[in-house]
């Protein structure tokens, strides 16, 4: 998967589109090579995905057995990781991960889950693949998600909930290598992996890029602000806040103003060392308005147009 610009936390709709690049004859099964472009609402491109799905039984066709067009998974160094982050799943973190919109039966149906020769339900491939991509990312991205450029691994054997998963890292230049352990087997579920890093500045860039100019304007008076007062606003506040601004309910900038840690800070994007103590989402209209005086905080509040 390759990211093309921040996606969106909510407000917005992704639309995706599905292309089979080719069908390759692997013998013991086929090999479908799909692509996936997802755009937003003004159709500019979001992201784009490659899927490799093997059919187990539907191969010797005659197909070709390769394509260029396939990106090729990452070889681990002989060599001890770099970094290791280990990530203890729960009972429950399939029925938890369903939320997200995978309700495949295969991972809380027993009986579902037999029928593919499985004693219980499995983890989806996809929540493991979070938890490897979540250890590189704080690890090597600062906890900044919009570092992430692209991502590729393999998935290999199944993951049990309830499994601790090793996530085991080798730094690259500007990719990360990485493959997932776990640890009650000895056996790899994720193989061959490689994430792709952006600078922490091209990402703030990016990022401070999209915002509107009027609400630049705010986000920047903030930052002049508490670089001349924040070591006094620390001692008064001790806490971190985090901004989202939207325009049509669609998020437009985000940004972080950190009165918890001396000397003071903000910075776009989420908090990076700790957990936000507030987060206000309001409207472009209405972060204006309080801006400027017009607009009293606690009737926003009251009135439904800041949400704490």
């Amino acid at each position: 998967m390759e990211i093309h610009k921040p996606l969106p936390p909510h407000g917005t709709t992704l639309y995706s589109t599905l292309q089979v690049e080719d069908i390759l004859d692997k013998r013991s099964g086929a090999l479908m090579v799909l692509k996936v472009d997802i755009t937003d609402e003004q159709k500019e491109s979001v992201a784009s995905t490659q899927w490799l799905l093997f059919v187990v039984g539907d191969g010797r066709f005659g197909g070709p057995r390769s394509n260029p067009c396939v990106v090729p998974l990452a070889n681990t160094p002989d060599r001890q990781p770099d970094a290791t982050v280990t990530y203890g799943t729960t009972p429950d973190q399939a029925a938890l991960y369903r939320m997200s919109g995978d309700l495949n039966p295969l991972h809380i149906d027993p009986s579902f889950a037999a029928i593919g020769g499985f004693k219980q339900p499995i983890l989806h491939g996809l929540c493991s693949l979070g938890i490897a991509c979540r250890a590189v990312v704080s690890t090597y991205c600062e906890g900044d998600p919009n570092r992430l450029k692209a991502i590729k691994t393999r998935f290999a054997k199944p993951v049990l909930p309830g499994q601790t998963l090793v996530t085991e890292m080798w730094r690259e230049e500007t990719r990360v290598l990485f493959r997932c352990l776990v640890q009650e087997t000895g056996e790899y579920c994720l193989t061959g992996g490689y994430a792709v890093l952006r600078d922490a500045d091209s990402s703030k860039s990016e990022q401070q890029g999209e915002m509107p100019e009027k609400t630049k304007a705010v986000y920047e008076g903030l930052k002049e602000r508490v670089a001349a007062e924040g070591a006094l606003l620390v001692k008064k506040v001790r806490g971190v806040f985090q901004f989202n601004v939207t325009v049509n309910k669609e998020q437009v900038a985000q940004w972080t103003v950190d009165l918890y840690a001396q000397p003071g800070a903000v910075y776009p994007g989420p908090s990076k060392d700790r957990h936000p103590d507030c987060t206000l989402t309001m409207d472009e209209e209405v972060l204006l308005k309080l801006d400027s005086g017009v607009l009293n905080p606690q009737k926003a509040f009251m009135g439904g147009l800041l949400t704490v």
